[in-house]
């Protein structure tokens, strides 16, 4: 569960998987599930955390991208649940 000084940023839906991705306030991402009738439920958080604030979130297929005022894009396996890479530069990435 989210706690009150925590909230969602950007969300991205995978249709695939009936699974909404969020990017936090704590510069994280959290996933929620997305059942038949309509109902979200929390599912957790990902293994990959920013140092600044996600400015955007993506996803294609089965690999999730974030983006961050930190100056790193980072390339998530949502099917293996783990970091592919992350991409850090002397210049901001995205605004």
């Amino acid at each position: 569960m989210l706690d009150s000084e925590e909230y969602v940023l950007k969300f991205e839906l995978n249709d695939k998987q009936n699974t909404i991705f969020g990017a936090l306030s704590t510069y994280e991402v959290a996933y929620f599930t997305l059942n038949s009738a309509g109902v979200v439920t929390y599912g957790g958080l990902l293994d990959t955390k920013h140092n600044k604030r996600i400015n955007d979130i993506f996803v294609d297929e089965d690999v999730l991208y974030t983006c961050s005022n930190d100056s790193s894009c980072h390339l998530f396996d949502l099917k293996g649940n783990k970091l592919i890479k992350a991409f850090k530069s002397k210049e901001s990435i995205c605004k």
